[in-house]
């Protein structure tokens, strides 16, 4: 009788744990009624959150940032009253982009005057070479990285080139792979306010090892037969990192304030 019972309460147990209705195996959440395919995720997912990138503007008043626009449009407006001004009137614009690593990139860059439309290039000879630029805050001044070295343009067109150590393993305003990575940007140079001083970092990494990294598929839909290899100075555990030292440039005159490992 009590194997019996046992039997008729194994054989009902089911029944009491169903759930009504019945969930699906791996049941999409929300009100999805299907899980997304592999090519829907990868390599770039087809569904993504809306982001807009803002950068905060010395020109006008307090408050204005520049956005860019749906169509493409730089434009300046007020973060309070949300309205476009036309304070700045020059604007510095890269094309012919061409990504290095996680950050940074080449490109040729063009001074626009907004008022008048026309653009002048940076500098007349380049080629897609322009590893970062940045207009002074308060003159029309601009400094920019070619080469690994540190460049002035002037107002009136003029180019003073600050550094001349050549070589890709001296890096002067822009960082290298390693600080790259550290600093999550593209830039290592800072304008005092008035615009009278310019601190930039300088990085050495001669000391540093190389590391063959082998790219299998590098901006393209089918992977190649052979990998691209990229030759990196990578520092590995127990290894030399780069040298890095801080200068301040100071009436065209470059001031080595600090250097460090």
């Amino acid at each position: 009788m009590v194997v019996k019972l046992l039997t008729t309460l194994l054989a009902l147990a089911p029944l009491g744990l169903a759930i009504d209705p019945p969930r699906q195996p791996h049941q999409p959440v929300g009100e999805g009624d299907r899980l997304l395919t592999f090519n829907e995720t990868s390599p770039s997912a087809k569904l993504r959150p809306t982001t807009m990138s803002v950068e905060w503007s010395s020109a006008g008043q307090d408050g204005n940032y520049i956005v860019l626009s749906d169509n493409g449009d730089l434009v300046l407006e007020d973060i309070i009253s949300e309205k476009t001004t036309n304070d700045a009137k020059r604007v510095l614009v890269a094309s012919n982009y061409t990504k290095q690593y996680r950050y940074s990139y080449f490109a040729d860059y063009f001074i626009l005057d907004v008022e008048s439309g026309e653009s002048e290039p940076l500098m007349k000879d380049q080629v897609g070479d322009i590893q970062y630029a940045q207009f002074a805050p308060s003159r029309e001044a601009v400094a920019f990285m070619r080469g690994n070295n540190l460049f002035i343009r002037d107002a009136d067109g003029e180019v003073e080139q600050i550094t001349s150590d050549r070589g890709p393993d001296m890096f002067h305003g822009v960082p290298n792979w390693v600080y790259e990575e550290i600093y999550g940007g593209r830039s290592a140079l800072w304008w005092s306010p008035d615009a009278k001083f310019l601190a930039f970092l300088s990085f050495n990494e001669t000391s540093v090892g190389t590391f063959t990294i082998p790219y299998y598929i590098d901006n393209q839909k089918l992977a190649p037969t052979y990998p691209r290899e990229l030759d990196l100075r990578y520092p590995k555990v127990g290894s030399k990192n780069p040298t890095v030292e801080l200068n301040i440039l100071d009436g065209g005159k470059a001031i080595q304030l600090t250097s460090g490992k």
